[in-house]
């Protein structure tokens, strides 16, 4: 464990610098990093030439970036790997004497000074123990600045900027050492003195070496978690310079593990490393390590759903009807139940790199859209109504069709800029509830509506069954629920849930050829049946229902059992929605309600019937049209 050392002590003497110098050398050599030298060593070499024979003046500069790997470097000192930790600047100017010495031994380049070589330390993560995290909020003493690690989501980037990394300054004074010209690097660049004598001192012409840099806007990550009341968290500025500067380096929305060297207050935090955050189990799964066992309470139902039935769909129906316990009965909204379940499974990945150019105007700023923000979870929009036809909802529309979020470009002053802003893969769930006017689903604007609904969203879910059993089993249990006092809570608790999700979440799936062929079936012959029922986009929609099915049931593959639940949810909602289907009516008892008892047997009898019924739907379907094609040729 890494223990901080907060004693007051004087800086390191000469014999500890040069002790220290000693183990770098050994960690450079060790981990790879001298043949890495001699060939950057090399090309310092060839540039150097190319500019004497051109003419030019002061000899160029040699930038390396060292990438640090903390464990390995404890491994061969753990004074330098503190060094690094608690003064890093001392640690920059160290590695910069031993980077120097090698250039100069392994290349022979005697003319080659300290000043004309710069190191660039990039520590890719910490622990993220206690003693080295911070939010941001926390600002030592300006006088011992250190490095922390920074573990937050970004929600605004600038566009890149120019700043100036080194140049080179010459002294007017002609006795002056500085007369022959000082490459002076970071803030020391911009002061124009004479580091010897102090006078003013004169650049030299195209010796100025620049770089790009951008400023980055991050939260904690329970700021944008839904909750009762609004939580409010103050944003930390983080300046992102040369290779942490580009696109791909940071995606908004996503959590960051990012490296940052303090600053007194009023100044952006220094980035040092930038690394994509993971959560406990997606880590042991890109790792190839089991993954940490389930929930007790997920634990005992699934023994029990496995002991109680053979079923396929016993766990999943179980867990789903878990949801909402403490309001409603578990045979309650079940349909719904199970959309829910579904798309919060349907989560799994690993997100996309980031592909957003930042074109945007000098000075503005990329904010994350609420889409955006929703990344890996969420986004909840509430009633359509209040989102159709405006701005904001026809921007959902477009996003959810084209499968890009937008990002919104703004200015310092916050306002939104008339240029469209890039965009981002889209990443996240969208939630919406919609009800017709009356009660009824016959108006023309109601079925434009409803139209609208079904082809951007794709899986129709039903929040009200209509049935006036299920209503009075719903009262009879809310007011069970408000006589029950001091009792235990019911159903599996929000957090074993949510641990239950990101285990599952991890899992990667795939489809079976089977499941493949039946969604394709099934596509094409409720589209010829029916074409103004089921989306376009459904398969995609299906397919990734299926997957998340399997998930939730604990299996690696999607298999057709996967494919008839998901099957059964859409026909349940397109029979409620547009009336039965004429050619192939469902089985009665795929539309019966389900009543206070054995769920998972009732569920297992529906489904099953609604196996058959999908082999004779997609068989007479395209053995139909297939007669038809075929009459038409010999006509």
């Amino acid at each position: 464990m890494y223990v901080p050392n907060d004693r007051e002590e004087p800086g390191p003497s000469a014999a500890f610098e040069q002790e220290v110098r000693v183990h770098v050398l050994r960690y450079l050599d060790r981990s790879g990093h001298l043949a890495e030298l001699e060939r950057a060593g090399d090309r310092y070499k060839e540039s150097a030439l190319l500019l004497a024979g051109a003419g030019g003046g002061s000899p160029p500069s040699l930038t390396y970036t060292l990438r640090l790997d903390l464990a390995e470097m404890a491994d061969v000192s753990g004074e330098a790997c503190s060094l690094v930790l608690e003064q890093p600047l001392l640690a920059v100017q160290l590695f910069r004497d031993v980077v120097h010495c090698a250039v100069a031994t392994l290349c022979r380049l005697p003319t080659l000074t300290p000043d004309q070589v710069q190191v660039v330390l990039r520590v890719s993560s910490l622990p993220a123990e206690a003693g080295l995290r911070t939010d941001g909020t926390r600002r030592p003493d300006p006088q011992r600045r250190r490095l922390l690690l920074l573990q937050q989501v970004a929600v605004a980037v600038t566009a890149p900027t120019k700043y100036t990394r080194s140049a080179v300054f010459r002294c007017p004074t002609l006795s002056c050492p500085g007369a022959a010209g000082v490459r002076a690097w970071g803030a020391a660049a911009t002061r124009r003195r004479c580091r010897y004598c102090g006078l003013p001192a004169d650049e030299t012409p195209r010796t100025r070496d620049v770089g790009e840099q951008v400023l980055a806007l991050m939260v904690r990550p329970d700021v944008l978690r839904a909750a009762a009341e609004p939580r409010v968290g103050l944003p930390v500025l983080v300046r992102l310079t040369d290779d942490l500067a580009r696109p791909d380096t940071l995606q908004l929305g996503r959590r960051y593990d990012v490296v940052v060297l303090t600053a007194c207050s009023g100044s952006p935090l220094e980035a040092w490393g930038v690394r994509p955050w993971q959560d406990g189990a997606l880590r042991r799964v890109s790792r190839g390590l089991r993954s940490e066992p389930l929930p007790p309470a997920i634990q005992s139902l699934w023994v029990e759903s496995s002991a109680s039935s053979e079923s396929p769909w016993a766990f999943a129906v179980s867990l789903a009807a878990q949801l909402s316990l403490g309001r409603y009965p578990a045979q309650a909204l079940l349909h719904a139940k199970l959309g829910v379940l579904l798309s919060l499974c349907s989560q799994a990945g690993t997100p996309a790199a980031a592909g957003a150019s930042r074109s945007s105007p000098t000075g503005a700023w990329l904010h994350a859209s609420p889409l955006v923000l929703a990344q890996g979870g969420v986004c909840l929009l509430g009633c359509w109504d209040k989102w159709n036809r405006t701005p904001a909802g026809v921007s959902v529309i477009a996003a959810l069709e084209s499968g890009r979020a937008a990002l919104e470009s703004r200015d310092l002053a916050a306002m939104q800029l008339p240029e469209a802003g890039p965009s981002q893969p889209l990443q996240c769930a969208v939630w919406t509830y919609w009800a017709p006017s009356g009660g009824g689903g016959g108006k023309p604007a109601d079925l434009l509506t409803l139209r609208t609904l079904l082809n951007t969203l794709g899986a129709p879910v039903l929040a009200d069954s209509g049935s006036d059993e299920e209503m009075e089993a719903v009262c009879d249990h809310i007011l069970f629920r408000a006589a029950r006092e001091g009792g235990l809570p019911w159903g599996v608790l929000e957090e074993e849930l949510s641990e239950f999700l990101a285990l599952v979440n991890a899992q990667p799936v795939t489809l079976t050829e089977e499941a493949t062929r039946l969604i394709q079936e099934y596509f094409v012959a409720s589209r010829r049946v029916r074409p103004n029922c089921l989306p376009v986009t459904a398969v995609g929609t299906m397919a990734a229902m299926a997957e998340a099915l399997a998930r939730v049931s604990l299996r690696l593959e999607a298999t057709w059992a996967d494919v008839v639940l998901v099957v059964w949810m859409y026909e349940l909602a397109f029979t409620v929605l547009f009336g039965p289907c004429l050619i192939c009516p469902l089985p009665d008892i795929c539309g019966l309600p389900f009543h206070a008892g054995n769920l998972t047997e009732q569920v297992d009898c529906r489904l099953n019937s609604m196996k058959i019924w999908l082999e004779n739907f997609t068989k007479s379907v395209l053995l139909s049209s297939l007669r038809v094609q075929r009459d038409n040729n010999w006509s």
